[in-house]
């Protein structure tokens, strides 16, 4: 509303308010002015103001995975949109839930573990006789060791209520 109107709508209802309150009767002049008020804000023609759009919820993207390489127990940042305030992160080896995002929903960070061996070498080689498998003693010149430091990939995705991401590759260093 403009200026005008405001000013308008405001003189009619300071000419109606002791008519309401108190029973105050009108004159005739005053009846006249009134309805005449009345006609023009009832011409006056309201545009309403836009509503903001509404934002579609996004399903999750990576983008990015910081650093590429790695070893367990480092940090780990994935880059993307459509995070949540309640992520779960998949790797290979576990599910972490209700992981947060950063940075208007563009990024988490979290610590990559690899999973925990909890075996001693006895009761892993109990293990193996338990299916039929007898380790052979092996002189240490006759194994051959990895030109590079060993590496296994690990995949990474993301999932919220929004649905799940692409996957992205992060590569663990073993040594």
């Amino acid at each position: 509303m403009s200026v005008k109107q405001i000013a308008l709508v405001s003189i009619v209802l300071a000419l109606l308010v002791p008519v309401i309150t108190h029973g105050a009767a009108l004159s005739a002049e005053t009846r006249s002015l009134l309805l005449i008020l009345l006609q023009k804000i009832a011409s006056f023609r309201v545009v309403p103001a836009p509503l903001p759009a509404q934002i579609a919820p996004v399903s999750p993207a990576l983008t990015a995975v910081h650093p590429l390489r790695g070893r367990s127990g480092g940090e780990i940042t994935l880059i993307g949109r459509g995070f949540s305030a309640s992520n779960t992160v998949h790797t290979i080896f576990e599910s972490r839930y209700g992981v947060l995002s950063q940075k208007n929903g563009t990024e988490i960070k979290f610590i990559y573990r690899y999973p925990p061996v909890s075996q001693s070498l006895d009761e892993a080689l109990a293990i193996l006789k338990t299916w039929g498998v007898a380790p052979l003693p092996v002189e240490e010149s006759a194994i051959q060791k990895p030109l590079k430091s060993p590496s296994q990939e690990v995949l990474i995705y993301v999932e919220n209520e929004y649905g799940a991401s692409n996957v992205v590759i992060f590569t663990e260093e073993l040594q």
